[in-house]
């Protein structure tokens, strides 16, 4: 889950999610997942309409340090694990 709506595809250099609106091309991305959370900057590089009040965004991470990558990795693994159940 983010900020931004559902996640639906993750990894340490950026993310796929679903929301209402495109907001401005530079976000605060919040990510969280059973007690871990991260924030990262990220800007919206592509978005389109995939319902009547939905979009999907593509969001790709800027100045990500190695610690901020490693708690992206751990939360894309848990939660690809969780899908594969």
């Amino acid at each position: 889950m983010s900020n931004l709506g559902p996640v639906l595809d993750l990894s340490s250099s950026g993310m796929r999610v679903e929301a209402r609106r495109t907001p401005e091309r530079e976000v605060e991305v919040c990510l969280y997942n059973d007690g871990e959370g991260v924030r990262v900057k990220g800007e919206i590089i592509w978005s389109k309409r995939s319902g009547l009040l939905k979009r999907e965004l593509g969001v790709r991470f800027v100045d990500v340090t190695p610690e901020v990558s490693a708690v992206l990795t751990r939360i894309a693994a848990a939660n690809r694990f969780r899908r594969a159940m």
